[in-house]
């Protein structure tokens, strides 16, 4: 499963826990070019300033915050291209 919350909230006594993160410029730069696949043009600056919104919020919410489990393993993927993280 996928999710901001399942590592924490949903599966909190998996064996596995596993936190997939990037750089918020990097994230963001990725969700704008899956926004010009389907034709709609965003400036950079607008996708990230929405990436570090989505984050403070997501951060700051009263029901299950984000936060990073404890003994998750964390994989920051900043540098790994598309071809290598569906290899």
């Amino acid at each position: 499963m996928e999710g901001r919350d399942n590592r924490t909230a949903v599966f909190p006594h998996a064996d596995l826990k596993i936190f997939l993160d990037a750089s918020p410029e990097v994230r963001a730069e990725r969700r704008r070019r899956e926004l010009q696949e389907r034709g709609e043009g965003h400036k950079l600056e607008k996708v990230l300033a929405d990436v570090r919104e989505r984050d403070r919020r997501d951060r700051e919410r009263e029901m299950s915050p984000l936060v990073r489990a404890a003994d998750a393993i964390v994989v920051d993927n900043t540098a790994m291209d598309g071809k290598r993280l569906l290899a």
